[in-house]
């Protein structure tokens, strides 16, 4: 019995140590960072704002535009989580990459709302005009 219950921890580590094996067609991390990130967007994005697209609709564009299956991004994402230190190390550069993401578009409002504001010469004429 007590052989049997060995053996078996024996094919159970082997099993496990096979399914960390890197797969066929791996996304490259700096691939996988990018499309991570556009999908953490993605999913942020509030419905009326996607029109006549659904989520799903922009992850396949996703998809398409890096030539990745969405089985690849699942099969590889899968692959890089067996390894928590460097994905943890991959999730904390996704969050910076999202910040710079967020920056920017704070820039742009930030800019977009300063060239759309009537200047005070202005206020003071259609205030005196009327």
């Amino acid at each position: 019995m007590r052989f049997f219950f060995l053996f078996s921890a024996f094919i159970l580590l082997i099993t496990a140590g096979c399914s960390e094996q890197k797969p066929e067609k791996l996304v490259d991390e700096d691939t996988y960072k990018r499309m991570f990130v556009e999908f953490a967007i993605i999913n942020q994005l509030d419905s009326t704002v996607l029109k006549n697209r659904t989520h799903a609709d922009l992850r396949d564009l996703v998809y398409e535009h890096y030539g990745v299956t969405s089985e690849q991004f699942r099969v590889s994402h899968e692959y890089y989580e067996t390894d928590l230190d460097a994905q943890i190390q991959r999730v904390n550069a996704i969050n910076q990459l999202l910040q710079r993401e967020r920056d920017k578009i704070s820039e742009a409002e930030t800019e977009y709302r300063n060239t759309q504001q009537t200047p005070v010469d202005t206020l003071r004429q259609r205030i005196l005009n009327r």
